[in-house]
């Protein structure tokens, strides 16, 4: 049997939005709360659980009626609380099988996810890297790169180093990228190797 282990063992890299912060739902809730409008918690996770599109900006003016940038929910330390406990867990678990090299991604700059990484704990450091991801998987080939965003999940195509790609599902915006067999054809053409993971199984951290 071949021996794929030593794929992704270079590095780790972790998507911000949606899996270490559930963003839209953070905002949908703080509105909710402030402005007194009908909020039920487990309704709201539901909502953004199965949304049909990644785009957080319409999801929450879909929710609340209110249409917040990009850049303000970037600089918002509302909407990046960070909730969900998986990826530091993979990180724990990264550092314990001596893989040193780990990543934190956001597909924008946020100041507020800078600041939050200097106060993590020092025994385990976690580097920030935004922008495009092409690039920043460019040079940490065999990396394994965890993400649930559509559009980065396609961007891989063209990477051209080999390295693994996880993919989360628990989100429904997902499904059209785990049923197109074309582009997880093209990703084993071009040395991504796919794997699956959910991310809600890790806990919550607040």
């Amino acid at each position: 049997m071949e021996d794929w282990s030593f794929v992704g063992r270079d590095g780790l890299i972790i998507q911000y939005e949606d899996l270490i912060s559930l963003t839209g739902f953070n905002i949908v809730k703080y509105i909710s709360q402030t402005k007194n409008l009908s909020y039920d918690r487990m309704a709201a996770l539901d909502s953004y659980l199965n949304r049909e599109s990644f785009e957080i900006r319409d999801y929450v003016k879909s929710m609340t009626g209110f249409d917040i940038s990009l850049h303000d929910m970037y600089n918002s330390k509302i909407a990046l609380k960070p909730n969900l406990a998986y990826a530091f867990k993979m990180f724990e678990m990264s550092k314990r099988n001596l893989i040193s090299e780990l990543y934190i991604f956001s597909n924008e700059y946020s100041e507020v996810i800078d600041q939050f990484l200097k106060s993590v704990s020092s025994e385990i450091i976690i580097k920030y890297v935004h922008g495009d991801i092409v690039p920043v998987l460019r040079a940490h080939a065999n990396c394994t790169y965890t993400t649930s965003d559509p559009t980065n999940i396609r961007k891989c195509v063209d990477v051209g180093v080999p390295f693994a790609l996880t993919i989360v599902d628990d989100f429904q915006y997902v499904a059209p990228i785990v049923n197109d067999q074309q582009l997880l054809t093209d990703l084993e053409n071009r040395h991504v190797y796919v794997q699956y993971t959910g991310v809600l199984s890790g806990g919550w951290s607040d």
